[in-house]
């Protein structure tokens, strides 16, 4: 491992020009500053200066299998590892594990958060990073007044997805969801949707799906109980689920039964199938003017709220019905 004396006496000069260089207290010639930089870059020397200068972000999610997840981080990523190095930490919707993680951010004095919780608590380690002017953002709800919020409009991609179903002669539709507490409730789109067109919800085909071993099963179940023209699979878990089930059972998609996915996951879309979509790279995009503008500010921050709209992606998975 090369030293500062290797620096200086590659650069031709004292070791306390190289000090001199990497201090913001000294003033050295351009050609001299080139020369040690240049030292340093022969030598793959890394002043602790320059060390300090690179921030440390730290990111915390719930999910280390959700292709949402990943693609939102890899766009954070992509955006802000030029100006920070990054440190990710996966709670798999474990509230014990959530918590440890927090504090390990907070020990690792991280400058700033980039974070989503499975639970609505607020963390008191989270609100000291807000009121010492750190930069934190929260993904998917808001549990911390002084944070900045980067939401997805889940109730508005329901409404536009089922609005879809029903344009297309649909009425019995069955959406399979988890129920998650302070996040938005796509339920409201799904009945939004409904009262436009002038049709009663039936509460049956609202399904609040259980995670357990024997989730394709209950599908199936519920399919066979229902008998719904359209269905409608809410994240990767149930929509794999969904896929599979319809499969065991013989259906065809749409020749049997149509199916339309929340989120635009790689493989729905190689597999032709309507979904609801988001622009993940405004979301990256977001996240760096935030982390910018908060960095610059001397002044006491005002959190931002902001909306990510969804989009329907139309493929050939729904089947028009005629009346």
């Amino acid at each position: 491992m090369s030293t500062i004396q290797d620096v200086a006496q590659k650069a031709g000069v004292s070791v306390s020009t190289v000090y001199k260089v990497f201090s913001d207290s000294y003033k050295t010639r351009d050609e001299i500053r080139e020369r040690v930089l240049k030292a340093c870059d022969e030598l793959n020397y890394s002043h602790h200066s320059i060390i300090k200068k690179r921030k440390l972000l730290g990111m915390m999610f719930s999910e280390v299998t959700n292709p949402f997840t990943n693609t939102l981080m890899q766009m954070i990523i992509d955006e802000l590892g030029d100006e920070y190095d990054i440190v990710t930490l996966f709670s798999n919707e474990d509230l014990t594990r959530e918590k440890q993680n927090i504090t390990c951010l907070e020990q690792m004095k991280v400058d700033a958060l980039i974070f989503a919780t499975f639970s609505n608590q607020e963390y008191p380690e989270i609100n000291k990073m807000i009121s010492d002017g750190k930069p934190v953002i929260q993904f998917f709800m808001q549990t911390h007044a002084g944070a900045d919020a980067i939401l997805f409009d889940d109730e508005l991609g329901t409404y536009q997805a089922v609005k879809y179903l029903i344009q297309n002669g649909h009425k019995d539709i069955l959406m399979l969801y988890k129920y998650r507490i302070g996040f938005p409730q796509r339920s409201n789109g799904y009945r939004k949707a409904f009262e436009e067109a002038g049709l009663e919800v039936d509460d049956r085909y609202l399904y609040d799906i259980p995670y357990n071993d024997s989730i394709r099963g209950v599908i199936q179940n519920k399919i066979q109980e229902l008998k719904p023209s359209a269905i409608l699979a809410v994240n990767e878990i149930i929509a794999t689920s969904t896929v599979c089930a319809l499969k065991e059972m013989k259906f065809m998609v749409p020749q049997d039964i149509s199916l339309i996915i929340y989120d635009d996951l790689p493989w729905a879309a190689a597999s032709k199938f309507t979904t609801i979509g988001h622009a993940f790279d405004s979301a990256g995009s977001l996240c760096k003017n935030i982390l910018m503008e908060i960095t610059g500010l001397e002044k006491k921050h005002t959190p931002v709220r902001l909306v990510i709209d969804p989009m329907l992606i139309v493929r050939d998975s729904v089947r028009i019905l005629t009346k």
